[in-house]
C-alpha cells in the first residue's frame, strides 16, 4: 500500500497515518512499557511498534509474522499513553494494527495453537451467551466449592491447567439472577443501568450483588437490562472487530431500551471498552451517533459512589490493604483517586500504597494465557511490591487482575487475599452485606 492509499483518519479498521504521525519518537514511552522493560528490544516498545505500523501504512513493509509477533507481545496496558507527552493514542493504534494483522492472518512464530485458541474465544464463544455460560459452567462449580478446587489443585495436573484453576475466584453461591429493576433505598438520586458483562456475570455474581447493594444504599435505582451481554473488549484487543461491533450494537440496544441516565460498570476493562464504542462504531451510519451518545453515559462505579461517612459503618476488624491500579482504569480511563477515596473512607481500613501500583500485573486480557512467561514475570514483580507493603489484602477493580494475581499467589504460596473494591465497600455498610436483593 502506498502513502496515497493509506488511511488518513481512523475510519478504516487499520492505523491511520495522521494518528501514527503523532508519535515524535522521543522514547518517553519505553520506560513505561512492560515488554520493553523486560525484553529490551526496540520492536517490543510502543515507539518500535508504531514505527513498524507506519512502515506498513506507507508501503515500505508488509503485514507479516514479524509484525504479528511484536504486536501480540504487547499487553495493551496503555501505560505508554500516560507517559507520552504528545498524546499518542497507542491503545487504539495497537487494536487497529492487530485488526490489520488478522486480515492477513500470518502465522505467529513459536505460538502453536495461538490463533486457533483466540479465534475460538472471540469468534465462537464470547459472541454466544448460551455457549459461554455452558463453557464456564465447570468454572462456576469449582468457584463455589472450595473443597473441589483444593482437590483439583492437589492433583498432578499440567501447569497451565493448575494456573487456570488457581485463577478462579472463591465465589459464594449467588442468590440467582438480579431483578430487572431494583429500587433505591430512600430518596432516588438517579436511575442507572448495571452492565453485567460475560466473565463478571458468570464468575463474579457476588461482586454484582455487592455493587447493587451499595448503589441502592446510596440512592440509585438500578436497571439490569435482560438482553445485554459481552462488551467485546477481548475481541477488539485481539484484532477481531466484526463480532465486536455486533456485540457493541447489542449492548447499545439493550441500554437504550432501558432508558437510564448512566451505565455503570464494576469492571475496568469493560468500562474502557464501553467508553470507546463511539470510536468502534464511528463508520456505522445507523449506530455512530447512538454509540457516541452511549459512551458519554458510561461510568465506572467508583465515579458515581460517594465516600462513606463516619456513620456508614466499617469492617469488623482492622484491615491493611493495598490497591492495584487496573491498567484500563488508571491509563485508559484516567481513574485513580476515586477508588482510593472509597477505600480510605471505610472505617478500620488502612490503605498502604505499593510501589508502581499502576504497572501492569500481567493479566492483560488473554495475554496471561498466550504469553505466560512475560505474564508470570510481571505478576512476580507486582507481588514483590505487595509483600513489601505488609498488607494482607490486594484490592482490585478488574476480573483479569483478580484472576491473574490469585494464580500467582497460589503459585508462590503467599498468605494474601484478593478482593474487589465493591466487596469491601459492601461489607462496610452495617447490615447490608449479604442481605437479599428485592424488587
Amino acid at each position: 500500500m502506498d502513502v496515497a492509499s493509506a488511511p488518513k483518519s481512523g475510519s478504516a479498521d487499520r492505523p491511520a497515518l495522521v494518528d501514527l504521525d503523532v508519535c515524535t519518537r522521543c522514547g518517553m514511552c519505553e520506560q513505561a512499557c512492560p515488554t520493553y522493560r523486560l525484553l529490551g528490544v526496540e520492536a517490543d516498545s510502543p515507539r518500535g511498534r508504531i514505527f513498524m505500523m507506519k512502515d506498513v501504512a506507507e508501503g515500505r513493509a508488509q503485514v507479516d509474522e514479524f509484525l504479528a509477533e511484536h504486536l501480540y507481545a504487547c499487553l495493551g496496558c496503555r501505560a505508554c499513553e500516560t507517559a507520552c507527552p504528545s498524546g499518542v493514542r497507542f491503545g487504539q493504534l495497537l487494536e487497529l494494527g492487530r485488526a490489520q494483522v488478522e486480515a492477513k492472518a500470518p502465522p505467529v512464530p513459536g505460538r502453536a495453537g495461538f490463533r486457533f485458541f483466540r479465534d475460538f474465544l472471540t469468534r465462537r464463544l464470547l459472541p454466544n451467551r448460551a455457549l459461554t455460560a455452558a463453557f464456564l459452567a465447570p468454572a462456576r462449580f469449582i468457584s463455589r466449592h472450595k473443597s473441589v478446587r483444593n482437590f483439583l489443585l492437589a492433583l498432578p495436573l499440567p501447569a497451565r491447567a493448575r494456573t487456570m484453576i488457581a485463577m478462579l475466584p472463591a465465589a459464594p453461591r449467588s442468590g440467582g439472577p438480579l431483578p430487572a429493576v431494583i429500587p433505591a433505598a430512600g430518596e432516588r438520586r438517579a436511575r442507572v443501568g448495571l452492565f453485567l458483562g460475560c466473565v463478571m456475570n458468570e464468575l463474579y455474581p457476588h461482586v454484582h450483588a455487592a455493587t447493587v447493594r451499595v448503589l441502592r444504599r446510596q440512592g440509585f435505582e438500578i436497571v439490569v437490562p435482560p438482553k445485554q451481554w459481552c462488551c467485546g473488549a477481548l475481541n477488539v484487543h485481539a484484532g477481531e472487530r466484526t463480532s465486536a461491533k455486533s456485540m457493541a450494537r447489542s449492548v447499545i440496544d439493550a441500554f437504550d431500551a432501558a432508558a437510564v441516565e448512566m451505565v455503570v460498570t464494576n469492571s475496568a476493562g469493560c468500562g474502557a471498552m464501553l467508553k470507546e464504542y463511539g470510536e468502534l462504531l464511528s463508520d456505522d451510519p445507523q449506530y455512530a451517533e447512538r454509540a457516541r451518545r452511549f459512551s458519554t453515559t458510561v461510568r465506572d462505579v467508583s465515579e458515581v459512589l460517594r465516600p462513606l461517612s463516619a456513620g456508614d459503618g466499617s469492617l469488623s476488624a482492622r484491615t491493611r490493604v493495598t490497591y492495584q491500579d487496573a491498567c484500563h482504569l488508571a491509563h485508559a480511563q484516567k481513574i485513580r483517586e476515586q477508588p482510593r477515596a472509597l477505600l480510605q473512607s471505610i472505617g478500620s481500613v488502612e490503605l498502604i500504597e505499593m510501589a508502581d501500583s499502576d504497572r501492569c500485573c500481567g493479566a492483560a486480557g488473554l495475554h496471561a494465557l498466550t504469553h505466560p512467561e512475560i505474564a508470570a514475570r510481571l505478576a512476580d514483580e507486582k507481588l514483590d511490591n505487595v509483600v513489601a507493603t505488609g498488607a494482607g489484602t490486594v484490592v482490585v477493580c478488574n476480573p483479569g487482575c483478580d484472576m491473574h494475581l490469585r494464580a500467582a499467589i497460589e503459585r508462590r504460596g503467599l498468605n494474601l487475599t484478593v478482593r474487589h473494591l465493591l466487596e469491601l465497600v459492601d461489607e462496610a455498610y452495617a447490615g447490608t452485606a449479604g442481605t437479599p436483593i428485592t424488587r
